[in-house]
């Protein structure tokens, strides 16, 4: 049984080893996107926004908070007409 030792413990070694490779893959590749957040919203687009492309979303889609800037630039004219 002790010559079968060293053959054991050279498979559990390997998986490691794999495991750990795998597990160094997945974050180079998370950092890769961390790196283009805008090129992965363009590649991912479609798979969100059912088919879309990602130069034919709207500033809205692209931009939740557009619609509160759009609400506030609104506003601000409002009261700028009731002031004058």
């Amino acid at each position: 049984m002790s010559s079968k030792d060293p053959i054991v413990r050279d498979a559990v070694e390997m998986r490691l080893v794999f495991a750990l490779l795998l597990l160094m893959a997945a974050l180079i590749i998370q950092a890769c996107t961390a790196f283009d957040p805008q090129g992965a919203a363009i590649h991912q687009a479609p798979n969100y926004y059912n088919g879309t492309q990602y130069s034919q979303l709207s500033a809205e889609q692209l931009l939740p908070e557009y619609r509160l800037l759009v609400d506030w630039n609104h506003i601000k004219s409002v009261l700028q007409i009731a002031n004058s």
